[in-house]
């Protein structure tokens, strides 16, 4: 294989000084291109999804194997891989930029890109950016919020595009409501919240954060409305995407067919199209992960085609 694997950590000061006392020093995985004489002109950051695995994309997935088969069908250079860890107090990063946590969209834009340029030396003509679930949420996010920073981008079946998010967020609070305000009152720790209440944690300090409210630092709302409300907030949120300045970017979407988003992700892109997006949109058969190692053959193939 055409690829030097390797393991290093960088400081993300966008996330520095976080409330969460999350550390700045994160672990990142790098597949650096080894064939003579070829240039790297092209890199691409992957965001593992919520709990997910920055080497899992290197040795399940095999994303660097896969680059290389394309490459010997196509005569082309193969990119540079970042892959960075995104492990945190309540599990992973939700990549959003808030009081809480840090600015995350500054970590995958600002501190990526002086650890490819300063530490790594590279200066690269294209950047393309993928994600998972929620990795794919950080790819809608990162594209709203940098427009143009990355000249390609895939979210992968992307966990906040499904319309009904304020409804889901209940749920999760609603079955969770004993651990979290044990944990909160400081009756038990933390820790002993499952990974659905500490994704209901990260949603909610993107959503509704407040820097005043130890130890989740969000605002729970406590009506009907106010749930409500949640979901007018997320989606409001991703009609940025219908917006010129977000089409510097060229983007696509994919969503397996038995994922319980499926409909609701398929008609949210077909509207914002309709409102003056421009995402492409794939689907496969499977549910949330059982296809991602094929999933990601055609997503590969839409990033080298633009």
């Amino acid at each position: 294989m055409d690829y030097h694997i390797s393991k290093t950590r960088f400081r993300s000061a966008s996330i520095a000084n976080n409330l969460l006392k999350d550390s700045d020093v994160l672990p990142v995985w790098l597949a650096v291109p080894t064939k003579p004489h070829q240039r790297v002109e092209t890199v691409l950051i992957v965001l593992p999804g919520f709990g997910g695995s920055a080497q899992a994309w290197l040795d399940e997935l095999e994303i660097a194997q896969k680059f290389c088969d394309l490459a010997g069908e196509n005569e082309l250079a193969l990119p540079l891989i970042v892959i960075p860890e995104i492990h945190t107090r309540f599990t992973s990063t939700v990549y959003s930029n808030n009081s809480a946590a840090g600015d995350w969209i500054g970590m995958v834009c600002d501190d990526l890109s002086q650890l490819i340029t300063e530490q790594l030396g590279y200066l690269p003509k294209n950047k393309w950016l993928i994600g998972h679930s929620m990795g794919g949420s950080g790819v809608l996010n990162v594209v709203m919020a940098r427009p143009g920073w990355f000249d390609a981008a895939f979210a992968m079946s992307p966990a906040t595009l499904e319309p009904n998010n304020g409804a889901w967020l209940r749920e999760l609070y609603d079955e969770g409501r004993e651990a979290l305000t044990q944990a909160a009152q400081q009756e038990k720790p933390e820790d002993h919240l499952d990974v659905w209440r500490h994704l209901w944690v990260g949603l909610m300090q993107a959503l509704a954060p407040n820097p005043e409210a130890p130890p989740y630092y969000c605002t729970v709302p406590t009506t009907d409305n106010e749930w409500q409300a949640l979901t007018d907030t997320a989606r409001q949120a991703t009609d940025l995407l219908a917006d010129t300045p977000t089409r510097k970017t060229k983007l696509a979407v994919d969503i397996g067919e038995k994922e319980p988003g499926f409909v609701g992700t398929v008609a949210r892109v077909k509207t914002l199209n309709e409102q003056g997006a421009d995402i492409a949109l794939f689907t496969h058969s499977g549910a949330h992960t059982d296809q991602m190692a094929t999933s990601l053959d055609y997503v590969l193939a839409w990033l080298i085609s633009q």
